[in-house]
């Protein structure tokens, strides 16, 4: 609890607030936040999915995507490996019930892939992971972003090597920069 969550949902406009602050040369207040929601990639610390197939929760907004981008993007994430072939038909329960906790964020990990957005906010995204998966999927987020703006609340340092500025929050304030 030092507030890196809400410092997350305050970027993205999901919670109340006064003043302004600039994305993409864009001042964002609370009358026109809302422009920014199509820009952003949201990965919560608790996954959330629905009661469906994993096809149907990837394509959650996206309909026009291809069994092959859901599939391309499972396989990055290491579900296919795990899950097999016929993970796109897969039924889930609610909240993601039928996977484990990693799973279920590595689901959500793709679904933000398939995204594409160009700015991503990342909320303790390895939290239920063990550490070879968190190794994996560090890596594939250290290539995937390059060229937009990846904000990541962690506790996980040593998973983030290649962030190139790190905010280190306590008890709600800035503490360093580096």
């Amino acid at each position: 609890g030092s507030g890196e969550s809400t410092l997350l949902q305050l970027l993205a406009g999901f919670v109340e607030f006064s003043g302004q602050y600039r994305f993409a040369a864009s001042l964002i207040s609370p009358d026109n936040r809302q422009q920014l929601w199509p820009q952003i990639g949201y990965l919560t610390q608790t996954p959330e999915l629905l009661a469906g197939t994993i096809a149907d929760n990837l394509r959650l907004g996206r309909p026009h995507l291809t069994d092959k981008a859901l599939f391309a993007a499972l396989q990055q994430v290491g579900l296919v490996a795990e899950l097999g072939p016929g993970l796109l038909s897969q039924q889930l329960g609610e909240q993601g019930q039928g996977l484990s906790g990693g799973q279920q964020q590595r689901l959500c990990f793709a679904r933000l892939l398939l995204a594409d957005q160009p700015l991503w906010l990342l909320d303790k995204p390895f939290a239920e992971l063990d550490s070879d998966t968190v190794a994996e999927l560090s890596t594939l987020l250290a290539g995937l972003s390059v060229g937009r703006t990846v904000l990541i609340a962690s506790h996980q340092q040593q998973s983030l090597a290649f962030i190139q500025n790190r905010l280190t929050l306590a008890a709600g304030r800035l503490v360093a920069l580096a």
